[in-house]
């Protein structure tokens, strides 16, 4: 089953293994996929669809062509962690589909820090 968790603009931030790190990232829509292993789909399409070259299309495309060097995904939202909280428990293992031009698939670990505040930390690429 399918949970629509937001589809509003979203802004996450991104850090890699190398240090560096993205804050000016913009998702537009996040869908909760309820199945024998839960999944986290976040879409960036109409970043990407965008004509005005920003900060968030600078990390988008940073995001690309960084991925196999992505380390953690951070979430500063409290309408998206009050659904998560209920659906998911500390720790999990999720996978996490990054929609951009192409599908980027991970597996994570979900960490609540606060009613707020989660962490994708990245398992597998």
């Amino acid at each position: 089953m399918n949970t629509s968790i937001k589809k509003e603009i979203t802004h996450i931030r991104i850090s890699y293994k190398d240090g560096d790190y993205s804050n000016n990232l913009y998702c537009s829509e996040i869908v909760l996929i309820n199945g024998e292993t839960n999944s986290l789909e976040m879409n960036f399409k109409n970043i990407l669809k965008s004509r005005i070259m920003a900060n968030s299309n600078y990390d988008l495309n940073n995001l690309r062509n960084n991925f196999d060097s992505l380390e953690k995904i951070c979430f500063n939202d409290a309408t998206i962690s009050k659904i998560l909280i209920k659906k998911l428990k500390q720790n999990e293992e999720i996978n996490v589909r990054l929609i951009i031009d192409k599908t980027y698939n991970l597996i994570s670990q979900i960490i609540f820090i606060s009613k707020e505040e989660f962490i994708l930390k990245i398992i597998n690429h």
